[in-house]
């Protein structure tokens, strides 16, 4: 009888793993050997883009030397940020309104420290206390994030990450720094179809770079709901009703959700309202990018 030759642990993986693994590695060899190509253009990151992560804010414990941008400097010149948006839920802001209020004619309407507060926070505050939204959810970030999500391109989450963790360095004066990420959590038999959680991925990824544990493990999704990008905005809230369930204990902790892509919030929104039930004393949104109304 023919001997059966063991499988090697490379040959064990599934073609799946064998893209998560090497997505995840490849930041390492860009850093070595392989000079990095753009994830957008495919052209040759420029040492410029390569150097830019330099200016990433610590935090004791210090975090890890940051990795290499797969981002080329034209490429990450046309992203958008967004500059114009309420101080709270990060919803882009028309510049009219933006500039209005700056000459004093939209009425009585708050301020923080941050800028200005949109209407609908106003009249209803979220049971988040702060979402941090760098860029809009327009291209290229949106292909970024599509990319990600959709198509295993999971070095885009450290990219997706790096560019949020530069951005950091405009956050309000005196505020203060998160001492858990939670990624919003995949119903496990989405996972399963998928074979990762895209909102892990960029957790990770900002843990390493800021040094800030990530726990993915405190917060469950025990509701496979609907993908809210099907369904109507007025039905976005009921489809995430009772969809998260907290597994600790948060009793005053400072907590950072984090997550690709918002629009209408209801999905940070309710997972925000079980880590209060938990009693975190503090709920932000770390979201990649932000859109205003639409398919969250």
């Amino acid at each position: 009888m023919a001997a059966v030759k063991p499988k090697t642990a490379a040959m064990a993986l599934s073609p799946p793993a064998w893209a998560r693994f090497l997505a995840r590695h490849a930041g390492r060899v860009g850093n070595g050997l392989v000079p990095p190509h753009c994830v957008l253009c495919k052209r040759p990151a420029t040492q410029s883009a390569r150097q830019s992560p330099a200016s990433i804010p610590s935090q004791p414990p210090a975090p890890r030397p940051p990795p290499t941008l797969c981002l080329c400097a034209p490429c990450e010149f046309t992203l958008r940020p967004n500059a114009h948006s309420c101080a709270v839920c990060a919803r882009p802001l028309p510049l009219a309104e933006t500039a209005a209020a700056h000459d004093g004619g939209v009425g009585d309407a708050p301020q923080t420290d941050g800028g200005r507060v949109c209407g609908q926070c106003q009249k209803t505050s979220p049971r988040y206390d702060r979402v941090v939204a760098p860029y809009t959810y327009s291209e290229p970030a949106r292909a970024l994030v599509i990319d990600l999500k959709f198509h295993e391109k999971l070095l885009n989450a450290r990219v997706l990450a790096i560019l949020f963790a530069k951005r950091l360095n405009a956050r309000p004066p005196h505020d203060s720094w998160p001492d858990t990420l939670i990624p919003v959590p995949l119903h496990p038999s989405r996972i399963r179809r998928r074979g990762y959680n895209q909102s892990l991925e960029l957790a990770r990824e900002l843990g390493r770079l800021t040094a800030i544990p990530v726990r993915p493990r405190h917060c469950e999704r025990r509701i496979n709901t609907a993908p809210q990008a099907d369904l109507p905005l007025a039905q976005k809230r009921a489809n995430v009703r009772g969809a998260f369930a907290c597994r600790a204990d948060l009793k005053g902790r400072h907590i950072a959700i984090v997550d690709d892509v918002m629009t209408s919030g209801h999905t940070v929104g309710e997972m925000a309202r079980a880590l209060k039930k938990s009693r975190a004393a503090r709920v932000d949104v770390w979201v990649m990018t932000r859109a205003g109304k639409g398919t969250d």
